[in-house]
């Protein structure tokens, strides 16, 4: 084998090695649930590099059998890289990265005073049920002065509205501490937009 030749097949051991180092990283971050287009994009670029690279080495007669084994190891490894970036088998097609279970949230109109109110989720009720601040009717509504009782009972309430003011969330945390708010703290929620 001529030195020109055993530098060419040391060089693609050495793109092989970072190459499966690079295989490796990825992997690590793709269980770990971060981003991994980078990679993707690298591998699929250096597979079609090492592939382009036949042609320089047939042309100046460099492409011996050690140096074709070695370059199309390196193009093999890169598209198992490749290919590795993609989650394959259950739960494919989801979308890239590792995907959390997909949460539910049951929302509940609320009324005050018989005209809708907003929005507000199961949790938000059934404080709200603790503390007396809806009635039981035909639907949930809330009592004439649950502002004020709210405070007195330490339930934050908070009204968040659309910009266009179409879609209302009513937000209810529990008790900050087991005292309860004094009644001259001023009020943080306003009413529904007219």
């Amino acid at each position: 084998m001529a030195g020109l030749t055993i530098v060419i097949v040391l060089l693609f051991a050495i793109f092989l090695v970072g190459t499966i180092l690079r295989i490796l990283g990825m992997l690590e971050r793709k269980r770990a649930g971060d981003d991994i287009d980078r990679a993707r994009l690298v591998f699929f670029f250096t597979g079609c590099l090492m592939l382009v690279c036949l042609i320089p080495l047939r042309i100046f007669e460099l492409l011996s059998g050690p140096a074709l084994v070695g370059d199309l190891a390196v193009v093999t490894s890169n598209f198992m890289g490749y290919a590795l970036t993609y989650t394959w088998g259950k739960g494919a097609g989801r979308g890239k990265g590792r995907q959390e279970e997909r949460q539910t949230v049951r929302a509940y109109h609320i009324y005050y005073k018989g005209r809708p109110y907003g929005l507000c989720t199961k949790d938000s009720i059934d404080l709200l049920l603790a503390h007396k601040l809806i009635k039981r009717r035909a639907n949930v509504e809330l009592i004439d002065d649950f502002k004020r009782q709210a405070r007195l009972a330490g339930v934050n309430i908070t009204v968040l509205q659309s910009k266009d003011g179409q879609q209302t969330l009513i937000k209810v945390e529990g008790p900050p501490s087991s005292q309860p708010a004094s009644p001259d703290e001023p009020e943080q929620e306003e009413g529904p937009a007219a």
